[in-house]
């Protein structure tokens, strides 16, 4: 008798057939703050380029829940090193990820 060997499980979805990635719902945070807000678009970019957010953390060295912080909009402060990091990595700009968009004054 053969031992049982484990395999990866292909994953059917209405997307087609990918080993280990459902592609989610595309989703961008508002978050405002004093003069305005911003927007977070940390999760629309991993889902357009087929990347996972656990992925991107194991090719940046960089904690999950740190990155689910950038991604969500659950910051303290903006570190300058990783956001370099994650637009190198996902190659693209900084209005990809992050967007601030003042109060419109009347």
């Amino acid at each position: 008798m053969t031992p049982y060997v484990k395999r990866p499980i292909e994953i059917k979805c209405k997307y087609g057939s990918k080993r280990g990635f459902m592609k989610q719902k595309s989703r961008v945070f508002k978050v405002p703050c004093e003069n305005g807000y911003y927007i977070f678009k940390l999760e629309k970019l991993l889902t357009d380029i087929k990347k996972s957010k656990y992925i991107l953390s194991k090719e940046l060295y960089m904690e999950y829940k740190v990155l689910n912080r950038y991604a969500r909009g659950n910051l303290t402060r903006f570190d300058a090193n990783v956001i370099a990091r994650i637009c190198d990595f996902c190659d693209c700009q900084l209005k990809d990820i992050l967007e601030y968009m003042p109060n419109k004054k009347l």
